[in-house]
């Protein structure tokens, strides 16, 4: 699938968002978590930390949805 996204000059998570093999929801959130990894003014304990209520709150919100 990487390979057919290079060819295409598209990302991976393009093609399996088309092909409804991922949820975009779940994109958003991994973009969020990635953000928060990169963050160079935080510390690892303070990544760790808003990552876990980042998640509850993702939780929390699917709950009531479904």
């Amino acid at each position: 699938m990487q390979s057919i996204a290079r060819a295409l000059r598209l990302s991976a998570e393009t093609l399996y968002l088309q092909a409804g093999v991922l949820d975009p929801q779940e994109i958003e959130e991994n973009d969020v978590v990635r953000e928060i990894q990169r963050d160079p003014q935080l510390t690892t304990r303070q990544r760790e930390c808003l990552i876990q209520v980042y998640d509850a709150f993702c939780t929390a919100n699917r709950t009531r949805k479904g």
